[in-house]
């Protein structure tokens, strides 16, 4: 019984210092690019994130190793395109010519998101306005995603559509990694209002 004991302890320890989840994002890049590879940078600034890249036959792979998903950039090495992807745990796939990525649970949302969106403006067969119809979209986008960044990110880049009851609605209803977010953080700073209650 003090063997199964211990043997479940050593488990537990070790699964608590094994190493951090792994991503791993593959794209190739665009036609006409002089550049074979490419790097990853913080979201918001030019500060590069440590990860390995290997370009082959051109395509690139870039492994790295995440705590939580965040948001980052993928920079092809000649400085001339870039991509926007949520790092988390998985083969995360870089679609160059949607500038979409997919393949993990987050990048997937938010591509399904941004394809609804753009076919609100392109399919013009509801009398419904695009706009309202874009306000209902991010408000159930978000209500699904009230406890993580993909979540937060579309609150803070369609804010202009939603009213500030909207948006105090969805803070209130919103878990701590919402909350806690970059995007958060600048919405606050963005809308004073926000702040109050």
């Amino acid at each position: 019984m003090i063997l199964a004991a211990v043997a479940v302890a050593a488990l537990l320890l070790a699964a608590a210092c094994g190493p951090k989840p792994n991503f791993t994002i593959v794209g190739r890049p665009l036609a006409g690019s002089r550049a074979e590879g490419a790097h990853l940078l913080e979201y918001a600034t030019d500060t590069l994130i440590r990860a390995k890249c290997i370009a082959k036959d051109g395509v690139f792979n870039i492994k790295g190793h995440i705590d939580e998903p965040r948001f980052a950039r993928v920079v092809q090495d000649d400085l001339f395109n870039e991509w926007y992807v949520i790092l988390e745990p998985g083969i995360i796939y870089l679609n160059l010519a949607d500038k979409a990525a997919t393949g993990t649970p987050l990048n997937d949302a938010l591509s399904e998101y941004f394809e609804a969106a753009s076919d609100l403006y392109y399919n013009r067969d509801s009398e419904e306005e695009p706009e309202a119809r874009n306000r209902e979209l991010v408000l159930d986008f978000v209500a699904r995603h009230n406890n993580d960044i993909a979540g937060a990110y579309v609150l803070a880049s369609t804010y202009p559509v939603l009213s500030l009851d909207d948006m105090k609605g969805m803070l209130k209803q919103a878990g701590p990694v919402f909350l806690n977010s970059e995007f958060v953080t600048f919405l606050k700073g963005k809308i004073r209002a926000l702040n109050e209650d």
